[in-house]
């Protein structure tokens, strides 16, 4: 199954991804470098910076596929739901 995928949060037209590409790089930490970074300038209260790499991840969405980032650009439902949790710490419970 195909998702969307953006290669930054200012990217308006996506790329398709296999689904388990995806998760792939979640599980294998593809991206966990510039993760670090973020979250090494959040807790130095340096939000400017935490929220300029932020923005340099990527983004996806697993829910659906579409042609761009608006919501009237649905090509397909994958059936699956997609949540974003934020301010966890790191002995939060992996669900």
């Amino acid at each position: 199954m195909k998702v969307s995928y953006f290669y930054g949060v200012e990217e308006k037209k996506p790329v398709y991804k296999e689904i388990d590409d995806v998760f792939q790089e979640i599980i294998n930490g593809t991206h966990k470098d510039i993760i670090s970074v973020c979250r090494k300038e959040l807790a130095n209260g340096d939000k400017k910076k935490y929220d300029s790499f932020k923005k340099r991840l990527p983004a996806y969405t697993i829910s659906c596929r579409t042609k761009t980032r608006k919501a009237d650009s649905l090509e397909e439902y994958s059936g699956l739901m997609q949540g974003d949790i934020d301010k966890l710490d790191e002995d939060a419970e992996v669900v």
